[in-house]
């Protein structure tokens, strides 16, 4: 079974764009920058900057428009997409990182990490996650 799942947090670095796909669907679109730490050969401590374009379509696209401001940071999760030889990242969420949000809905993920982490049987995995959303 393949999974397309992703979670990021990074630095919104453009204002969102919103454009209508055959005059109808909203596409919004915005760069978020997603520092990658590493080190070097040489033992130095790197920073190297990803910028990733981040879309949503329908309410996914009035989320971005109605949350996005350049300048601040954010969590979202969503599915990689290519589109001509360009990965892209569409979302199924999207919180500012620094709202009391953030933190309850990274707590969820890393929750939703451990159980599949633990389970042997990924239906087993999906109904305990299931159980835990309907609890909220």
């Amino acid at each position: 079974m393949d999974l397309n799942k992703i979670a990021l947090s990074g630095l919104a670095v453009s204002d969102p764009v919103l454009t209508k796909l055959n005059g109808k669907t909203s596409l919004a679109a915005f760069s978020l920058q997603v520092n990658e730490q590493f080190v070097d050969n040489s033992g130095m401590k790197r920073v190297r900057p990803n910028i990733i374009r981040v879309e949503g379509l329908g309410r996914s696209a009035e989320a971005i428009m109605e949350k996005i401001k350049s300048g601040l940071r954010y969590y979202t999760d969503g599915y990689i997409r290519e589109d001509d030889d360009t990965l892209k990242v569409r979302i199924f969420s999207i919180t500012r990182e620094d709202s009391g949000d953030g933190a309850v809905y990274m707590e969820g993920i890393k929750q939703a990490l451990d159980i599949l982490e633990r389970s042997r049987d990924m239906d087993s995995a999906l109904e305990k996650l299931r159980s835990l959303v309907a609890a909220r």
